[in-house]
């Protein structure tokens, strides 16, 4: 046995200064954004799953038209992750078009709470499970989390950590948060 101290679970009580986590951990033990400007978004978990192992792609309830009907094209998988709202769907669709018109590969209707099989970006206070995730026709990535007027404001800290996540990916990434049905943001972002 090692020793140093443990809790329940096997889990260290204390981490010694300078080990990796406390390199990543400030003295609030909230992440540091500068422990992740030493890994490349590339690197980030999960960024590339949903295009590798589409066995893998296994929604806990598939889409069953209550929100609308459309030929979804675009999707990776044959079959689509239900949506949480009709806007959701709406942007799925807004995507699904942009997507017949060119403009990016393909699209995955990302899963929640699923992290050997979905896209997250993980926070000091959680992960965040963007709505969908979009391979681009140049190969880079583009991350699109969908919010209604209510959500908007307490979403601040997952506007920052999206941001923080397409900046350090020098290019190759980006991350949108769309409002209020304001489709025109996701055109914006692939220009």
């Amino acid at each position: 046995m090692s020793g140093s101290p443990s809790q329940p679970g096997g889990r260290s009580a204390a981490r010694p200064e300078g080990s990796a986590d406390s390199e990543r951990r400030g003295p609030s033990g909230v992440l540091r954004a500068s422990a992740l400007d030493r890994q490349r978004p590339d690197q980030f978990p999960n960024q590339l799953a949903l295009w590798r192992w589409p066995q893998a792609y296994a929604p806990s309830r598939d889409y069953d038209g209550r929100f609308g009907q459309w030929d979804f094209r675009k999707h990776s998988y044959g079959r689509i992750g239900d949506f949480d709202s009709k806007e959701e769907f709406e942007c799925a669709v807004q995507l699904d078009m942009l997507g017949q018109h060119g403009r990016l590969k393909y699209w995955v209707r990302n899963l929640v709470n699923k992290p050997g099989c979905a896209f997250f970006l993980q926070k000091a206070t959680g992960r965040l499970w963007p709505d969908f995730v979009c391979a681009l026709s140049d190969g880079k990535i583009l991350v699109v989390e969908y919010k209604g007027g209510r959500g908007w404001t307490d979403a601040q800290d997952d506007r920052d950590m999206g941001g923080l996540w397409a900046e350090l990916s020098g290019g190759n990434c980006r991350f949108l948060m769309v409002r209020n049905r304001q489709w025109g943001q996701m055109e914006e972002a692939l220009a």
